[in-house]
């Protein structure tokens, strides 16, 4: 195993369609290395370890010629035993790509007229690098899409979690990288074609990288960030790593299905249905377990609780806790219940801001007793403060209960921020009365403060609460 590990080995090699001098030029370094081509398959090439020698390649593309064909057509045949005649002997080939090599140093070029050759390499794009490239902004499309759906509805759960905000970058640029992808090569072909009416050489210069594996890479970076931003701890990794393998194992049984089709001598279009269909098929399976593990696994990032106090009170089980809060009923007035439950429901922190949301409840045997309940924005990047400040306002009033018509139901009624501390602060208005619930802007931050029914706010406490969260 270990010797024939040391005889040959695979690349990725990172070359695009229209770059035949690129590729011409890398494969004679390759044998001038002692490392012969001896297949290729899309992006992965396979070399084995020969004497170094000189020697010239060429590439050359037949459009109608397939991967999935079971043998080469009669033209490809006719064509490789002319090569031989001349000294050009078959390297490698998949489809429409055909490497040959040569090792007489006058030997006489293959393409001997560059207009049938460009000609050739754009029938090869329109029938599968150009198509490939299409599905490809179809699923960043999709994936974008999605992300732009979740931050529309989510705003403040994207924006505050790492994972997802790294998510929607690589979703745009699994779309970005095919659109550009193709616009080089557009931009390749014109140029040759212009190149090619005036009379002038198109010469030996490399073309763009191929990007294909960054796009391929991008998605599978995205899928990561998203599981994790959706389930996290070792259920996140454990549903990653199952997608991974199941991605991996589906495209292997994939080729290998294909590979068996094309012993059988199953005819190219056949192959290539049942290929697709099959990846097809095998990517909704995958999709459908995962779905149906995140399902259940799905959780939204919490403030580490402390382990919560059973308590059962008249019959009534309840859990207690004792987070840390920032404020809390007993800095802004003074009582002697002893039954509240301390929660701090949420946080989250990013690169862009942080949400906490917290409460503090009585238990089944203080309804009476005042409650306190408040979410804080952290904006990091000032220019986010405008769509955090619109998303808390849509919040902020839900209209819940809104008759069918009549008077105006939930409105946020503009207060004096200065008792706050605030440089604007607003009350809600349910059907003409206020509530004591508040919306206060601050430079950086954005506090929704809510004080339950009992509460008689007075001047003091509201400037307990701006030192609390204004600084």
């Amino acid at each position: 195993m270990g010797s024939e590990a040391k005889k040959s080995k695979r690349e990725f090699v990172l070359k695009s369609l229209w770059d035949r001098e690129g590729i011409e030029s890398f494969l004679e370094k390759k044998a001038a290395g002692g490392w012969m081509l001896e297949s290729i398959n899309d992006i992965i090439w396979r070399f084995r370890k020969e004497e170094p020698k000189s020697l010239h390649f060429s590439v050359v593309y037949f459009p109608k010629a397939s991967s999935y064909d079971p043998e080469p057509s009669e033209k490809l045949l006719m064509f490789q035993d002319l090569c031989e005649h001349t000294g050009w002997k078959l390297a490698a080939g998949d489809g429409q790509t055909q490497i040959y090599y040569n090792e007489a140093d006058d030997a006489t070029p293959l393409e001997t007229e560059e207009e049938l050759a460009v000609l050739a390499i754009h029938e090869s794009a329109k029938r599968y690098y150009l198509p490939v490239c299409c599905f490809l902004v179809v699923l960043g499309l999709i994936q974008f899409g999605l992300f732009c759906y979740r931050l529309a509805t989510n705003t403040m759960y994207i924006l505050s979690n790492n994972a997802a905000i790294l998510s929607g970058i690589c979703s745009l640029l699994v779309l970005v990288l095919p659109v550009v992808s193709v616009l080089q090569y557009h931009r390749w072909h014109k140029h040759a074609e212009e190149l090619i009416e005036s009379g002038e050489e198109i010469g030996k210069r490399n073309g763009p990288p191929d990007l294909r594996v960054s796009i391929i890479g991008m998605m599978f970076i995205a899928l990561a960030f998203t599981i994790i931003s959706l389930v996290g701890g070792r259920s996140g990794l454990l549903i990653l790593a199952m997608a991974f393998v199941g991605i991996l194992g589906i495209t292997l049984v994939v080729l290998e299905f294909s590979k068996l089709m094309k012993k059988r001598r199953v005819s190219g279009r056949t192959n290539r249905n049942l290929t697709y269909t099959a990846a097809i098929v095998g990517a909704l399976l995958i999709a459908g377990l995962l779905l149906s593990v995140m399902v259940h696994e799905v959780q939204e990032p919490n403030a580490y609780r402390t382990a919560p106090e059973v308590r059962n009170t008249n019959g009534f089980t309840e859990y207690i806790f004792h987070d840390a809060l920032p404020l809390v009923v007993e800095d802004l007035r003074s009582t002697s219940y002893q039954g509240y439950s301390y929660e701090m429901e949420y946080t989250a922190e990013s690169i862009l801001c942080g949400v906490h949301r917290a409460h503090q409840i009585p238990g089944v045997d203080g309804l009476d007793e005042p409650k306190l309940a408040y979410r804080i924005i952290d904006v990091k990047l000032p220019l986010l403060y405008g769509v955090c400040r619109n998303t808390m306002e849509k919040e902020f009033a839900h209209d819940y209960g809104k008759p069918m018509s009549g008077v105006d139901w939930e409105e946020h009624i503009a207060v004096d921020g200065t008792p706050w501390g605030a440089k604007e602060a607003y009350q809600l208005e349910i059907a003409g009365g206020l509530r004591p619930r508040y919306l206060l802007y601050y430079d950086r931050r954005i506090v929704e403060i809510e004080f339950g029914n009992v509460w008689n706010l007075t001047e003091e406490q509201k400037r307990i609460v701006g030192e609390h969260f204004g600084k």
